[in-house]
């Protein structure tokens, strides 16, 4: 009979409480979550559990644990990762279940926020391609040559990619397949990512009518299909951390073969300098939304942004943020309806932790 055991599990954990609040009317419904000109302790927070059980020198199981907000503002738990990795030798990895895609600079960590440098990373670059996990299989090799480390990633399979905004979508990447190519070294990191498939979605949209009490209305949702046909994906990254100064910026580029939605393009460029012997991180962070070619309304128009945050290490489990997000937005974009010309600040603190 074989025995369990259980000094071979590693449990860990990470979360974000946050405060939010922004100063327009006009909800703001990216990724990250959902804020308006109300006190919001959900938008940003987050918890997550990961349990990872090593079989052997080849075989471990992950599963992961994560709640985070809905679009009804409460917090919604879910599986997030449920993964089996076989590991013939230390630089070839397969995995299969419900896998991460290497898509973005921080992907193996996004959700973690004692480890990135935003409390909201930029929605404008992150909120184009609102996918984390695919449900299939990926492939992971690795190349050391001194100093430098080279990750290749193979992947494909199937996800969910839901937006709400001015409506809500929920689709579905079918037939994906990708790969990404990172380059890592003690100063500088690099990351090429490409991702295709096809999409389908429903979309569903609150339409208000008069109704025949004075004064009332009625509100009919309604729901339409959205088929984009073929969609591509490509997104570059680096990072440099040279002594005290942290450098991050990455590109996205979305397309599709569909003339309603034809192509986006985002980038944002980061800058932080540690003080107080790293303890203390202040950063500032421009993201802009430059090209967006479409013809739906409830996704259309550019979007600026400037980010200015301070981050303070407690100690090696517990991080404290604060940050002012400004945007400049051009038509709804990340809106549930068009915010008008003039800066929109969004007001953050947030405690992260891990353990």
């Amino acid at each position: 009979m074989a025995q369990f055991d259980f000094n071979r599990i590693n449990l860990n954990g990470f979360g974000t409480f946050s405060f939010s609040r922004s100063t327009s009317d006009k909800e703001y419904v990216a990724y990250a979550g959902r804020v308006k000109n109300k006190n919001n302790f959900v938008a940003g927070s987050r918890a997550g559990l990961t349990l990872n059980k090593r079989f052997d020198d080849h075989w471990d199981f992950t599963l992961q644990f994560l709640a985070k907000p809905d679009r009804d503002g409460e917090l919604s738990p879910q599986v997030d990762l449920f993964q089996l990795t076989w590991t013939p030798y230390s630089m070839l990895s397969i995995r299969t279940g419900r896998v991460r895609m290497p898509l973005w600079m921080i992907s193996e960590y996004y959700e973690v926020g004692a480890l990135i440098p935003w409390i909201r990373p930029p929605d404008e670059v992150y909120a184009s391609l609102p996918l984390e996990e695919l449900n299939g299989a990926s492939v992971n090799y690795k190349m050391e040559k001194g100093a430098i480390l080279a990750e290749f990633d193979l992947y494909g399979g199937a996800g969910n990619m839901n937006t709400d905004g001015a409506s809500s979508i929920r689709g579905e990447l079918n037939n994906a397949i990708g790969a990404s190519f990172s380059l890592g070294h003690d100063l500088l990191s690099l990351r090429v990512s490409y991702l295709q498939g096809t999409y389908t979605a429903d979309v569903y949209t609150d339409a208000i009518s008069a109704s025949s009490t004075p004064g009332t209305s009625i509100v009919t949702n309604t729901r339409s299909s959205l088929d984009l046909g073929h969609t591509y994906f490509l997104s570059l990254g680096l990072k440099s951390e040279i002594e005290n100064l942290l450098i991050m910026s990455e590109y996205a580029k979305w397309k599709s073969s569909a003339s309603i939605l034809r192509e986006n393009q985002a980038y944002y460029i980061l800058a932080g300098y540690y003080f107080l012997e790293k303890k203390l991180l202040m950063n500032f962070t421009y993201s802009a939304l430059t090209k967006l070619d479409s013809q739906i309304n409830f996704y259309s128009g550019r979007q600026k942004s400037k980010t200015i945050g301070a981050n303070y290490h407690v100690n090696s489990n517990i991080v404290l943020k604060l940050q002012d997000k400004i945007i400049s937005p051009e038509g709804v974009t990340f809106f549930e309806s068009d915010p008008g010309r003039s800066d929109i600040h969004i007001y953050e603190f947030a405690v992260d932790f891990v353990f």
